[in-house]
């Protein structure tokens, strides 16, 4: 097995095993459910939830499942390419899951 020196014991499993099944379960169950499904989990409700909904609240749901699914091929095959590519050089890897995990950290606080 190649060393990951960068995500370390508990660490590696969360970033290579958990964030990416997690990551994939909106856009699976937007397919599954439906679009309207995911926006009432969204959205809190105020009433009765909606029979349809608006065009333009189903493409931004639409988006923001790609966007989950962006995430988890990031997450799994970013993080495994580094692993790969720098197994031989720690501070390498540092750098890269540096870059990686700054940007979805920016993200996080940003939301």
């Amino acid at each position: 097995m190649t060393k990951f020196d960068a995500l370390p014991g508990y660490y590696k499993f969360i970033f290579l095993y958990f964030e990416p099944i997690s990551e994939i379960g909106p856009f699976v169950t937007s397919f599954m459910w439906g679009p309207s499904w995911f926006y009432n989990e969204l959205v809190p409700p105020t009433g009765p939830p909606p029979d349809s909904m608006d065009p333009r609240a189903t493409i931004a749901v639409w988006q923001l499942t790609i966007c989950y699914l962006l995430m988890c091929i990031m997450t799994s095959l970013g993080y495994r390419a580094v692993r790969d590519t720098l197994s031989n050089n720690p501070a390498g890897q540092e750098k890269l899951m540096g870059v990686f995990l700054g940007s979805l950290a920016l993200a996080d606080v940003t939301q």
